[in-house]
């Protein structure tokens, strides 16, 4: 299965990055000051990840099975963000790593390993590699493209590319080299109206895109 990426509706994040620097180094400098975050893996059938913690909140990208993640309980998210938990209604818990945002708790597998080094040796190092990713598209998307990707599809997945290349995560991933592809697709089932876009594909055909948004409700 190809790994297909896209990051809609980031438009309250303020983490404050800057590229260049490697996004997982600033993950763990979160975590350092967050000690009571507990790292995860994404069971069942894959997460959706939410702007808000309401299960009717913007969509912001899904998490493949497998993936490690980083936050806190659904208790400790409600307490920290001061919410009030009807009976019966899911339990959410909020994420700081790979991205930030909300999710069913009851997707996630919490885990007892705690070093770096135990978690790559659980999970493997190309889901390592997709974490970092998907670290790398939401760094981008909140410090270079903004919450608006109207005409921003070029710039951003050159930059995107730059990135992927720099931070090394290319090679980890083992999906072959990345590319910017600017192509176009059919706006509508049907139709005969195509519309130009650029994102990064790899040569396996994955694909990661970070303004698709700008065209549709994603992902």
């Amino acid at each position: 299965t190809h790994l297909v990426n896209t990051l809609a509706l980031i438009k309250k994040w303020n983490i404050g990055l800057v590229i260049g620097r490697q996004v997982w180094q600033i993950g763990a400098e979160l975590v350092a000051h967050v000690p009571n975050s507990l790292p995860s893996l994404v069971a069942d059938r894959g997460v959706e990840l939410r702007l808000e913690p309401s299960t009717d909140s913007p969509l912001i990208c899904r998490f493949p099975i497998g993936l490690m993640v980083r936050g806190f309980t659904a208790e400790a998210s409600a307490e920290h963000w001061g919410l009030h938990i009807a009976p019966g209604a899911p339990a959410r818990s909020f994420l700081i790593w790979p991205l930030w945002g909300w999710v069913d708790e009851w997707c996630l597998l919490p885990l007892q390993v705690r070093s770096s080094e135990e978690q790559q040796a659980l999970v493997g190092e190309r889901m390592v590699a997709i974490s970092k990713l998907f670290a790398i598209m939401g760094h981008v998307r909140s410090t270079f493209t903004g919450a608006d990707s109207a005409s921003a599809c070029g710039v951003s997945a050159e930059v995107l590319r730059t990135e992927i290349k720099n931070t090394g995560v290319e090679k980890q991933l083992g999906s072959g080299p990345c590319r910017v592809v600017n192509g176009s697709f059919l706006v509508k089932k049907g139709s005969h109206t195509w519309s130009m876009h650029s994102f990064v594909a790899f040569e396996d055909g994955s694909i990661a895109d970070i303004t698709a948004d700008q065209f549709d409700i994603v992902p």
